[in-house]
């Protein structure tokens, strides 16, 4: 059977907002509830996120996580910035038909912790959402989405930097779990010697890539279960498994039922 996987993501919220103020003041922020992107037009500000400490001037563009407390200090007689919030969900859908999704819809942030940068082509994106957003009210939202993806696209590159060490190896795993990866490969997607990577993996994910892999495989099997679409053979060979007893042992060992179990009796054994 072809095994067809891609990771959907859906953006959930998109606004944004333009401040002018005439004097100098300060904002704090417990816990964010998005991501966001702060862009300085005039004056100069301090920022304090969480531990991180940043100054931004007119040009720069700040990324703010989510779920960080934030203060930020503006100074001058003239502030102008754009403050944009934004949130991404996503989730494994696979292509054989009848598509099926194959994981919960979860979070996705574009970074873990806040960073800076300063390219006329992202803040010229920026200003293009909002200016879709203020000109027309009938396909405004559309092209502002549109303007606000190519950003997103552009900002990628610039986080990785400063993002998980091993997420090229959680990227690849999560993909599509059908596919095998060998620690060497995994550790060379992430720039690392093969002991360096497994100890990172290990200690962000409390697993190695084996049982990290297995784990999403079987997350995928119980839901491919419940739809009665496929039998345990089909199942096995979708997820890349070398043989049927070796996905049964597996979904065992995870989830305490043999897969057929769980197919004739899901109800009892809820995601």
């Amino acid at each position: 059977m072809k095994k067809r996987f891609y990771r959907q993501f859906s953006l959930r919220h998109l606004t944004i907002y333009r401040y002018e103020h005439l004097s100098s003041f300060s904002h704090s922020c417990q816990n964010r509830q998005r991501e966001a992107l702060c862009l300085a037009n005039a004056g100069e500000a301090s920022f304090e996120i969480g531990s991180q400490i940043f100054s931004l001037s007119p040009g720069e563009l700040l990324y703010l996580p989510a779920g960080m407390p934030t203060c930020s200090h503006w100074r001058g007689d003239q502030i102008d910035y754009f403050t944009l919030d934004f949130s991404f969900t996503s989730k494994l859908v696979s292509h054989v038909p009848p598509t099926l999704d194959l994981s919960e819809e979860t979070p996705y942030h574009l970074a873990s912790a806040a960073f800076k940068v300063q390219d006329n082509v992202l803040n010229g994106l920026i200003r293009s959402v909002d200016e879709a957003f203020r000109t027309n009210a009938e396909t405004g939202g559309l092209r502002a989405a549109i303007s606000f993806h190519q950003l997103f696209n552009l900002l990628l590159e610039k986080a990785l930097p400063t993002g998980s060490r091993i997420r090229p190896a959680l990227d690849a795993i999560e993909a599509d779990p059908s596919q095998s990866y060998s620690s060497k490969e995994l550790a060379k997607l992430c720039s690392l010697s093969q002991s360096r990577f497994f100890a990172l993996f290990s200690a962000e994910t409390g697993m190695g890539p084996v049982r990290y892999r297995n784990q999403l495989r079987i997350e995928m099997a119980l839901r491919l279960l419940r739809s009665n679409q496929y039998t345990v053979t089909e199942i096995a060979e979708l997820l890349g498994f070398s043989s049927t007893d070796y996905f049964s042992r597996i979904f065992l060992s995870l989830t305490g039922r043999r897969p057929k179990d769980y197919q004739m009796q899901p109800d009892s054994f809820p995601l």
